[in-house]
């Protein structure tokens, strides 16, 4: 069975499983039940889709095994910790049928969550959207310019790739064991992005400027960033002190940062800690052995005076 055929189930009428029911019925794909803790939302959830697409035959299901019965493709898209209890409930359920596909939605598990789902025959897989999602209106617009991470059993991965493929240009797949790497690069990008951006925003609160006009100040600068580092390579679109090895500039940083230890501790850590990786960066971009060693020493100093 080709998965344009497959009677495709989701658990789970959050942000992520809303969403996908919505792109995936507007892609013809054949949704035919959504099923969540709170009957209510998976009400909700059918009333998004059904809305998108009126031609969609989707139902909302109260029972989790009445409704994994339904599907050759059943799709969870719950929260990590509640995977793994789903996965077990369905096993001792026996209500999968043998052959379907099971995938779950998360960037941090792997396939291997779903175990006891194995043992009963079905074919077991992990499909993550690569974004973050504040709500379903911008989670529906913005999933289909997103990647599709995929990992799990052959073929299940095949059929996966198939349907990822019609909703998105993107579509990667991995090995099970990369994927607590792959979710550690995803909060890098993402997270810890925003962290920076908050870091950046404390300093500018400390000299009087309020959050909205540093945001409103910053934000030309993070974006033209991200379009050069995109379009260019990380590398080449390295600029400020330490790409040019000015080691005087680091230092004063790092005074002024030492005089804000006890209003934001932390601080001067984190500039150091992204200092010396940006110094990698720096160094492969063509910064020399000696420009390099002299901010180190500085950032090195820093960082000793902590301990």
């Amino acid at each position: 069975m080709g998965i344009r055929d497959s009677e495709i189930v989701i658990v789970g009428a959050g942000i992520v499983g809303t969403a996908l029911g919505v792109i995936l019925a507007e892609e013809n794909f054949r949704v035919r039940a959504v099923v969540s803790r709170r009957h209510i939302c998976a009400q909700r959830a059918v009333e998004r889709i059904r809305a998108s697409t009126p031609s969609c035959a989707v139902e909302a299901v109260e029972d989790l095994g009445v409704a994994a019965s339904l599907a050759d493709l059943l799709l969870l898209a719950v929260p990590d910790r509640e995977i793994g209890n789903v996965a077990g409930a369905l096993a001792q359920s026996g209500s999968v049928r043998r052959g379907a596909i099971v995938a779950h939605t998360s960037g941090a598990l792997s396939s291997d969550v779903l175990g006891p789902l194995s043992t009963c025959g079905a074919r077991i897989a992990s499909m993550h959207p690569l974004q973050s999602f504040a709500d379903v209106e911008l989670a529906v617009r913005i999933l289909r310019r997103s990647a599709f991470v995929i990992e799990g059993g052959s073929e299940a991965v095949a059929q996966l790739k198939a349907l990822a493929g019609c909703l998105s240009e993107t579509v990667l797949t991995i090995r099970s064991e990369d994927k607590p790497l792959y979710h550690a690069a995803a909060c890098l990008a993402s997270n810890y992005l925003v962290t920076l951006l908050w870091a950046a925003v404390k300093l500018y609160q400390s000299f009087g400027i309020d959050e909205q006009h540093a945001l409103s100040s910053l934000r030309p600068l993070v974006e033209g960033t991200l379009e050069n580092a995109f379009r260019l390579g990380p590398v080449k679109a390295l600029t400020g002190p330490i790409a040019r090895g000015d080691a005087v500039t680091c230092g004063r940083h790092l005074d002024a940062l030492e005089g804000l230890a006890e209003t934001l501790p932390g601080l001067e850590n984190l500039y150091t800690t992204m200092g010396l990786h940006t110094l990698v960066v720096a160094f492969l971009r063509g910064l020399s052995l000696e420009d390099a060693e002299r901010v180190k020493e500085v950032l090195r100093r820093a960082a000793q005076g902590r301990e």
